[in-house]
């Protein structure tokens, strides 16, 4: 949420019961458009997804004077405005009730950043220009920064640098700390939202680069394309050996359909790959809209010519591959992970590659990175895997996005309505 001066909060709740659902824990199944010059909001839902029909009263305009800004975060859509709600007209039985309260936490104190983990120049820049002083630290050790953190307000990283109970206890002055990037596997979100710290990410930042890196290293264990470069420039012209397989007819299966998983759906189905998917967040009707048929697990497993892994690490995620899982999938199945390395388990997945149930893997992530654990080392020289070390979000383009939304962010904690760019919270800190 972005907090605005002597503003009030407007959530609608429909009366549809399953309506409701979709719209407070699927903002796509509602639509939502401004008219900042006549001063009104329109709502209009889409199709229940299980119903599969439209209500009958599908719109509902609201006359909201002072209109401001329609906000989403990912519980709900809601819209702030500028005064008091004063009527609705229309939505004769879609508009169950209306409910408003006033915001009283609106800015967060912040005069000093630090910045590490090579987080682009431009989260700086964005700050500086704003009047929030920064310290740029591209590497830091633990000692360091339990030195360091007590002088700062709030603490930008990437994934490199562990924030720990010890690193919240030492940050005196912390009030937030943000993760540029998607996953916040390296922050303890529990401890931090107990001493009151947010912690904010930047979700959608990176998600192409990661599903560029991901299909492109689905086309690169297809064909073989490292082990022959690497034996023609050793002299050899094995192209026999080096045969491999189209992706078209092949069935690829997402696991996770956030915003990465659903790119790869997208660019894998122009190849004519045959996309099913799991996601316990997505309906089956979402998943039609990027050509992936929603599936329960056990049903992917035997399918599945290729698994690519998109999930946040998580306890009921963490070694989400594993022997059991492997059993039950085809001889020679290959896995790509760009996602997080605790996804799978590692002394299973050696096994299985090494009696060929697995025929191949692309790795980008490690449970320890970098790795130095013996079945790690292992399964990086494994000759039917490629390993890279950990690039998904490494390009200039991302590396950019990455660092200004999360100094957006920033800046919008200090003066609200700065930047459109919506609050990425984690916790429930920030945004109550």
């Amino acid at each position: 949420m972005i907090y605005a001066h002597s503003s009030f909060l407007i959530q609608l709740i429909f009366a549809d019961s399953a309506l409701s659902s979709s719209l407070f824990f699927n903002a796509q199944a509602i639509r939502l458009a401004t008219y900042a010059q006549t001063g009104e909001c329109r709502c209009q839902s889409l199709p229940d997804a299980r119903r599969r029909r439209t209500p009958a009263s599908s719109l509902t305009t609201i006359a909201l004077p002072g209109l401001e800004r329609i906000c989403q975060n990912s519980d709900y859509w809601s819209i702030i405005i500028k005064g008091t709600f004063t009527k609705y007209k229309g939505g004769r039985d879609v508009l169950k009730q209306k409910k408003y309260k006033k915001i009283t936490k609106m800015v967060v104190d912040i005069k000093s950043v630090l910045i590490v983990d090579g987080v682009g120049a431009k989260c700086a820049e964005l700050l500086n220009a704003y009047g929030i002083a920064t310290t740029t630290k591209a590497k830091i050790s633990k000692e360091e920064l339990l030195m360091e953190i007590p002088n700062h307000d709030a603490l930008v990283v990437r994934s490199a640098t562990q924030v720990t109970k010890e690193v919240l206890d030492a940050g005196v002055k912390l009030k937030v700390v943000g993760r540029a990037g998607a996953g916040v596997d390296n922050i303890d979100v529990d401890s931090a939202g107990k001493k009151g710290v947010g912690v904010i990410n930047a979700p959608g930042a990176n998600a192409l680069s990661a599903c560029e890196l991901t299909c492109t290293l689905m086309l690169v264990l297809a064909r073989h394309v490292v082990p022959a470069s690497t034996a023609l420039k050793a002299g050899r012209w094995d192209r026999a050996l080096y045969t491999g397989s189209e992706l078209a007819g092949k069935t690829l299966a997402i696991l996770g359909l956030g915003r990465v998983g659903r790119e790869v759906a997208t660019r894998m189905y122009a190849f004519g790959m045959n996309i099913i998917g799991f996601d316990p967040f997505v309906s089956a009707d979402q998943c039609a809209q990027f050509h992936c048929t929603k599936m329960e697990l056990e049903d992917i497993w035997p399918l599945a010519d290729y698994i690519t892994l998109h999930t946040p690490l998580i306890e009921s995620t963490r070694n989400f591959i594993n022997a059991d899982v492997l059993k039950q999938c085809k001889k020679g199945v290959k896995i790509i992970n760009v996602g997080r390395g605790g996804l799978i388990q590692e002394t299973d997945f050696l096994q299985a590659l090494k009696s060929g149930k697995v025929g191949g893997a692309a790795l980008d992530v490690f449970e320890q990175e970098p790795p130095t654990d013996p079945v790690t080392l292992e399964i990086i020289q494994q000759p039917a895997v490629i390993a890279t070390p950990h690039l998904g979000a490494s390009t200039k383009e991302a590396q950019v996005r990455v660092g200004q939304e999360i100094a957006e962010q920033l800046v919008n904690l200090v003066k609200p309505g700065t930047f459109p760019t919506l609050l990425a919270e984690v916790t429930r800190v920030l945004n109550k």
